[in-house]
Formats: C-alpha cells, sequence, structure tokens
C-alpha cells in the first residue's frame, strides 16, 4: 500500500478588520510621560515615552515652549528633534516657569501635543540639577547687575511722592526679581536720613508718604535676588509742594 499524505492545511483566514489594521497607517499616538530630568538656570534636559506610530515609523520629534511675557518679538519657541526621546532646551532665563509640550511626527504628519509639562529653571548661582555647564558654573552672577529702567517721579502733595520703574532688563536679571527697594533722602543741611521702602518683585510702582514739605529729595531705586542687591539707578531729585499745595 502507498503511504497516506496528510491532507493540505485549510488556509489562514484574514478578517477584513485585520487587513484594515495590516494597511493603515496615521499620525503618532500623543507623546506620554513627558518629565524633566535635569533642570538649570539656563537649560533644561527632557524625556518622554515613544508613542505609538501607527504603521508609520516616526521620523522625529519637536518640542514647543513659550518664552516669558518680558521677551519681546516672537514668544513660541520650537526645537526640532531627531527620532530620540529626549532633548537638551537651551537659552532659557534663570527663575522662570516654563510649559512644555512634545509633538512626534511621521509620514503622515504630526501627531496631538502631549500634556503639558511646567518647569521652572533655577535662579543663576543656585546651584544644580544635572544640566549645567562647567562653563556656566564658573559664570555665575549672583545678583541683578544693571538697575531698574526709566526711573520717574512725580509730586503728588506736600508729604507724598509717587515713584515709577520699569523692571530690571531680562537678561541683566540673573534670576528672578524678590525685592524693589526704593531710597529716598531729603537734602537738608542738618538732616542726613536715608530712608527705604521695599516693594515686591513685580511692583513697578509705590507712593512715598510722610515726607517734609517743600524739600528736595534724592530718590533712587534697586533690585534683589535671592543671592543679593543689584546696583541703584540715577539718583532723581524732586521737591515736595509747599502746604495746601
Amino acid at each position: 500500500m502507498g503511504t497516506l499524505s496528510s491532507p493540505p492545511l485549510p488556509p489562514i483566514l484574514t478578517t477584513s478588520h485585520d487587513l484594515l489594521m495590516n494597511f493603515y497607517t496615521d499620525i503618532p499616538e500623543q507623546p506620554q510621560n513627558v518629565r524633566a530630568v535635569g533642570v538649570g538656570s539656563r537649560e533644561v534636559n527632557l524625556t518622554w515615552v515613544e508613542p505609538h506610530d501607527n504603521n508609520a515609523p516616526i521620523s522625529g520629534y519637536q518640542v514647543t515652549y513659550m518664552q516669558p511675557e518680558f521677551v519681546t518679538g516672537e514668544r513660541e519657541r520650537v526645537v526640532n528633534t531627531s527620532a530620540v526621546e529626549m532633548a537638551t532646551i537651551t537659552g532659557l532665563f534663570p527663575g522662570v516657569d516654563y510649559m512644555f509640550k512634545v509633538i512626534a511626527y511621521n509620514e503622515i504628519g504630526p501627531s496631538i501635543p502631549s500634556d503639558p509639562l511646567t518647569v521652572r529653571t533655577l535662579d543663576e548661582g543656585e546651584g544644580f540639577n544635572g544640566s549645567l555647564t562647567v562653563n556656566e558654573l564658573w559664570h555665575f552672577t549672583t545678583a541683578p547687575t544693571s538697575p531698574p529702567d526709566n526711573v520717574m517721579v512725580m509730586v503728588v502733595s506736600s508729604t507724598a511722592i509717587m515713584v515709577t520703574w520699569d523692571m530690571v532688563p531680562a537678561m541683566n536679571r540673573n534670576g528672578i526679581i524678590t525685592v524693589y527697594e526704593v531710597q529716598y533722602e531729603p537734602l537738608e543741611m542738618f538732616d542726613d536720613t536715608t530712608l527705604t521702602v521695599n516693594m515686591s518683585g513685580s511692583a513697578t510702582m509705590t507712593c512715598l508718604t510722610g515726607l517734609q514739605e517743600f524739600v528736595d529729595y534724592d530718590i533712587s531705586v534697586r533690585a534683589y535676588t535671592s543671592e543679593g542687591e543689584g546696583p541703584y539707578s540715577t539718583v532723581v531729585t524732586e521737591m515736595t509742594a509747599e502746604d495746601g499745595k
């Protein structure tokens, strides 16, 4: 008798769903678990988890963030990276909150942005957490390097003068401004008292009260970070009004 051969196996049936998934391509899924693994005064190291590519390989990523309000010009920044789930964002300002989002790209297009991650850079001189370079460590500035801009004064009454100023220029703050100190001194022959009033780091004006009538006052303003004080602005002189005026 001849050898009996096994009957051929029936063909593997592929469902229409399987066929559809084999040929289906779409934009990547949303990047997940964006986190900061190193934070310095002027840079942040980010990582994230590779999302599903929906049958079209991921070709790269884009990290977006907004510059702080004191920066003029285009505020939104975009950093393009290769298909690696990490990026170092440089050129940041010390002591500022930044909100980062990550977008994945494939040949179909961009993904939905990741959930936002808010990171605050360190104050200049605060130390470092994994990302400051040796060059940065040797070039700390621990206090503001310039005074507030545009200090102006205006007589309110015989005992009060209004003082206004603009913030210290962004590149010279070297951290978060915590205090503005207004110094004022009467120019009287027998009065060498120097007085100060402290305002919050977000303030841009104050009213000096309890002043002497019809007296010149020298007035200047300086800023502080957590590491110390900056220089005083150029002195501005103003005279209080006569009593009743």
